[in-house]
């Protein structure tokens, strides 16, 4: 019975020694905390203040982020784009000049197209250009009329023949002039028969052979006009 109770005895010493070290070294680490929490010991008589927490700041270690660069974006609308001027082209000088034109003389007054005799029986027009050297065909034309409408068989200058012709005519010159346009451009026009219409025939067929047989080209001539308001007559010798 001795013998069991020293063992119960040992057993007990053995569980709570290690029991009471552990207790008091738990008792030794919570004394410093204790008094760090209380402050300073209080004097007779006073009171101690308590201290205000700091606020401390904990410098931040994190590496700020790489933001990407802010795009500024517009919000009006972007300029109308301005239209570039065109290359202001070289005027062409154009195939029917009128005659109170400076570009009349580099017109043309032969071999014209069935849309330019069309164009020109609008304006009662009539062009032609005769050769430098007359022919003697064209010569002896040109006297057959002459002495027709005035009976001087006396033979004058082509120059005065010509002159004659078309100032002493024996029509009324506005409406040959029209019907001469008018049949150039395809219409069934009949001749008048007259002396002046067949001179005036005589000249236009008389410029379109010298163009086709290639002679020198002379003096050019032209009437326009449907009335005696806008009728005028051209000629450069």
């Amino acid at each position: 019975m001795r013998n069991m109770r020293w063992v119960a005895a040992a057993l007990a010493a053995i569980v709570l020694i290690p029991y009471c070290l552990q207790l008091r070294q738990a008792r030794n680490h919570s004394e410093p905390a204790a008094t760090a929490a209380s402050g300073p010991t209080a004097e007779r008589g006073g009171s101690v203040p308590i201290p205000t927490r700091p606020n401390l700041t904990t410098p931040s270690t994190a590496t700020p982020l790489a933001l990407p660069p802010r795009v500024a974006t517009s919000t009006t609308s972007p300029a109308p784009a301005t239209a570039t001027p065109a290359a202001t082209a070289t005027p062409t000088v154009t195939a029917l000049p009128p005659p109170t034109s400076d570009q009349w003389s580099s017109g043309k007054f032969a071999g014209f197209s069935s849309d330019e005799l069309a164009d020109m029986a609008t304006r009662c027009e009539l062009r032609w250009q005769l050769p430098r050297t007359p022919t003697d065909r064209y010569q002896a034309a040109v006297r057959a009329l002459y002495v027709e409408l005035t009976g001087d068989d006396s033979g004058p200058s082509l120059r005065i023949m010509d002159d004659t012709l078309r100032v002493q005519s024996d029509d009324d010159a506005l409406p040959v002039h029209k019907r001469l346009a008018d049949r150039r451009a395809g219409a069934a026009v009949e001749p008048s028969g007259s002396v002046y219409e067949r001179y005036l025939q005589l000249q236009l067929d008389e410029s379109e052979r010298a163009q086709r047989d290639g002679d020198e080209p002379g003096p050019k001539f032209t009437m326009t006009g449907c009335d005696s308001g806008s009728a005028i007559f051209r000629s450069g010798r």
